[in-house]
């Protein structure tokens, strides 16, 4: 379709009467280019040229097709090239339609995209794909702004999809490209990993760990559930929304006090964490007055309800982010002019008035950021602690034009103008959201408000479209957090299907609602803990199970496998979660001083009882050390000792001393505890005691933090903890190695130049595990370094030694709360950015620390508690651990 002359035309590059057919050749591709020219309509000779590259690149020799129009007076609006599969080429079609689409070509019923163009509900992602037996073929875009597809499917099929290209401002202006990958052997699955490739080499991919790095607060909102709740609705006289007949719901308000006081009762109800999503808070409630939405509600409470409301969701310990829009544009907002709508080709500016507010246009991009700093800006200067925004439709609507001559604007201006809107969110240390999850946004926004199934006739209700399949979750699993509804076909759920069931298989957040039954909570708390365990894996791979495509198998790439059948409404997890995971009896909730210290008091005691040693720790002055040199030597200005003491009456146990040779007062001491596999002597190096080389390379790890600070003049201790057998009756393996470590303690308080005061520990791994127990359990430790171990107990199910677990513990803790047992006192955690996933990983580390650093602000003493992030693997971070022991242990 091309425009010459005021006129539409339609032209064919079949009658283009000259051609020309060259090879083309740039080193990394060969083809052919095809010029065409001499077109003619109404017998008029048209001056447009039109180049086709039609090349096979790279070794999997996928074939990229380029277009490029050279347009004078005729210029191309619209161009369908490369043209669309032959129905016997292909048995399934595949598209991205929504959360994704397998149709077969024979479907009986009609089917229709909701829109066509890239980045709509129609193409989250700018590809789609076809299937012939065992092979496949992806159509990927390459220049998608600009780009989308025809589609047609009659009853009975059979599908046809077509490449459509669209002009940019009233021309093709620049190259078009896309690329046809086809494999032997390949499926939708195959398609989705393709296309993930992509978008990782075009460095358009980002990660959840990315976002988490440029943005901490993201991390708060892994595992967490979404309460979607708000304050005003009101509705105008013009909305298609009015209540004609029952004025009475036309204007609804809840107070900000009252959805306080909800979330209050949530947080009783168990939920520690959640990211809430406020809608109507602004002066004339939910989709009204955009852009101009300020002062916040008045009859619900103002600046101050607003400010209260936040200050709850802090103490909660829940992410608060509000609702806002920056397209749709009120007439009747303080901001309105004509002037600064979109107006399309013919100059006509768009009107609407069928959501709540009445009488629209359309705010053209170019100028929402101005709008969108003026609105945040002012909440947080008014004291409202908002930590993140939802800008409404910027990323379900395809890209707007505007031909307004003061602010024109291509679809590639709009996408980078609304990316500049979310961007500037996360710059005021936002989390970033928006409506669903258009492709071009995935680097700027943190969560979606869904991204489900397409229904007919539309998404709010009604069966699936085609056979559904997880086409995004395949692809940007990783990068996106995308909550779930959990009912029966609640909006994007097919009619016969559980919102909870998709929710499982994709392994996203659930919503949570305000005053939840105890089957939505289990429902939720399932969730969140397969959301902890697999929410910053890749989805790798995902199959149906048998002919009816109801029965799911997902697969994450940490080996996590969830199935599904949505017949029978069941579910299967495995490697199984935890049945304790989120119903911790005593979780470390933010509150007073004096009544943080009684929990503390109260946890102790019962984690001594299921330690079983609560009767050791009653009789420990009764039980007398009796120690017995073994061994001594000197290296480096102070003496090193093997000692045998009484760690129980019936039980002797091996120490080793490090005590400096010159006098020099009060003298700090450490208990310095080893890992898995370790000795006596592991903290050690070879300056303190010969190793062979096996073992001087295992012992890499420990940095030999022992003998560094022996040099600096500490007393030094450690033990043996790596044991796996029980050595008493009636005892357990934590509680033995817990309790040796307070002989040290022990020990060392009994020498007459150590300092009472300035006792600490460190250790790493399993020594990081029990110097987090001892620090906990035993309050003469004045510091502790727990290297290598801060994460979660869901973690720790996974792939590790289960010696740690025992008992009791997961129903009353989580590891977060044991740490907390060590506050005020100061503590130091450290985790390495080269742990991988699966180990001590640290994005589960900063989320562990976010619930220790609460009770360490309820003690006024935040500056006491540090995470030490540092770029090296599973060892300790020396300069680190050196530097906060001198800081904490020696007299000044």
């Amino acid at each position: 379709m091309v425009e010459a002359s005021g006129k539409t035309h339609s032209l064919r590059f079949a009658d283009a009467g000259a051609r020309t057919i060259t090879p083309y050749q740039t080193g990394f591709k060969t083809g052919v280019k095809i010029a065409l020219g001499d077109f003619q309509y109404d017998g008029t000779k048209s001056d447009l040229k039109i180049d086709l590259f039609l090349c096979l690149e790279g070794q999997r020799e996928e074939l990229v097709c380029e277009l490029i129009a050279q347009e004078a007076d005729t210029r191309v609006l619209e161009c369908l090239w490369p043209p669309a599969m032959t129905a016997e080429s292909f048995d399934s079609t595949v598209v991205p339609f929504m959360q994704g689409m397998l149709l077969p070509k024979d479907w009986a019923k009609k089917v229709r995209l909701y829109d066509t163009m890239s980045y709509g509900r129609g193409l989250y992602m700018p590809w789609w794909g076809q299937q012939k037996d065992k092979s496949a073929m992806l159509v990927l875009i390459e220049t998608p702004e600009d780009a989308g597809c025809r589609f047609d499917h009659p009853a009975g099929g059979p599908t046809k999809i077509q490449m459509r290209w669209v002009h940019s401002l009233g021309r093709l202006q620049y190259p078009r490209r896309v690329r046809l990958c086809f494999f032997e052997t390949g499926s939708y699955v195959t398609m989705a990993k393709r296309y993930r490739q992509h978008v990782r080499e075009t460095g358009h991919f980002v990660s959840l760990r990315e976002k988490i790095a440029r943005s901490p607060l993201v991390e708060k909102l892994i595992g967490s559930p979404v309460v979607h709740t708000g304050i005003l609705s009101h509705i105008q006289p013009e909305s298609s929304y009015y209540h004609k007949d029952d004025p009475a719901k036309n204007h609804q308000w809840v107070s900000f006090d009252e959805r306080a006081r909800q979330l209050r009762l949530l947080s009783e109800q168990g939920i520690e964490r959640a990211y809430v999503h406020l809608d109507g808070w602004g002066v004339r409630g939910y989709d009204n007055l955009h852009p101009d939405i300020l002062p916040p509600c008045p009859e619900a409470g103002g600046w101050e309800g607003m400010k209260r409301f936040a200050e709850t969701c802090e103490q909660l310990g829940f992410v608060f982010a509000i609702h806002d829009q920056y397209r749709d544009y009120y007439l009747d907002a303080a901001s309105y002019d004509p002037r600064h709508t979109i107006l399309d080709r013919q100059g006509g500016r768009p009107q609407g008035s069928t959501w709540f507010g009445g009488k629209q246009s359309i705010l053209c991009s170019r100028l929402a950021l101005g709008h969108v700093q003026k609105n945040y800006t002012s909440l947080l200067d008014h004291g409202v602690k908002v930590r993140g925004a939802y800008l409404d439709v910027f990323a379900v609507v395809p890209p707007d034009e505007c031909y307004n001559p003061e602010h024109p604007a291509t679809r590639a201006d709009c996408l980078k103008y609304r990316g500049m809107c979310l961007d500037f969110i996360r710059s005021m240390g936002g989390v970033v959201s928006s409506e669903e999850p258009a492709d071009w946004a995935i680097p700027h926004i943190d969560l979606v408000h869904h991204g489900p199934y397409a229904l007919d006739p539309n998404p709010g209700r009604g069966p699936a479209i085609g056979i559904p399949i997880p086409l995004f979750s395949l692809v940007y699993h990783d990068a996106l957090l995308l909550p779930w509804s959990l009912g029966k076909g609640n909006w994007g759920i097919p009619e016969n299907d559980l919102g909870y069931l998709h929710g499982l298989a994709n392994a996203g957040l659930p919503y949570l609602s305000l005053n939840p039954g105890d089957k939505e909570l289990e429902q939720v708390r399932t969730m969140c803990a397969l959301h902890r365990r697999v929410g910053l894996w890749e989805m790798t791979s995902h199959e149906f199970l048998d002919s009816s495509f109801r029965q799911w198998r997902t697969s994450f790439a940490d080996g996590t496998t969830v199935t599904i059948d949505l017949d029978k409404d069941t579910s299967e997890i495995k490697p199984a979660l935890a049945t304790s995971a989120t119903s911790r009896a005593t979780p470390y909730t933010t509150r007073s001083s004096r009544d943080a210290e009684i929990w503390q008091k109260d946890v102790r005691g019962r984690l001594l009882r299921l330690l079983k040693i609560d009767n050791l720790v009653q009789e420990r002055t009764a039980i007398p050390l009796e120690p017995t040199e073994l061994s001594g030597s000197e290296a480096g200005g102070y003496r090193i000792k093997e000692i045998e003491i009484n760690s129980t009456p019936g039980r002797r146990m091996r120490i080793a001393v490090t005590v400096p040779t010159s006098p020099n007062g009060l003298r700090p001491a450490v208990v310095c505890i080893g890992g898995h596999g370790s000795d006596l002597y592991s903290p050690n190096d070879a300056n303190t005691v010969s190793k062979g080389p096996a073992k001087a390379k295992a012992d890499r790890i420990y940095k030999g933090f022992g003998t560094v600070l022996a040099a600096k003049g500490y007393v030094t201790i450690s033990t043996t903890v790596s044991q796996h057998e029980v050595r008493e009756a009636n005892r357990l393996l934590m509680g033995e190695r817990l309790w040796d470590l307070m002989r040290c303690v022990d020990y060392v308080e009994s020498l007459p130049d150590v300092d009472k005061s300035g006792i600490g520990c460190a250790g790493l791994s399993l020594g990081g595990e029990m110097a987090m127990w001892l620090g906990a359990m035993d309050e003469r430790i004045a510091a502790t370094v727990s290297a290598g171990f801060l994460t979660t107990m869901d973690h720790m199910e996974q792939n590790h030694c289960l010696c740690w677990k025992f008992d009791g513990l997961r129903e009353l803790v989580d590891y977060a709360d044991i740490y907390s047992l060590i506050a005020p006192r100061p503590l130091q955690c450290q985790n390495g950015l080269l742990e991988p996933p699966s180990q001590f990983y640290v994005p589960l580390a900063r989320q562990a620390m976010e619930e220790v650093r609460s009770i360490y602000e309820d003690m006024a003493r935040p500056e006491n508690v540090t995470l030490d992030v540092h770029d090296e693997g599973h060892v300790i971070d020396l300069p680190a651990l050196i530097y906060f022991l001198d800081k904490h242990l020696r007299r000044r």
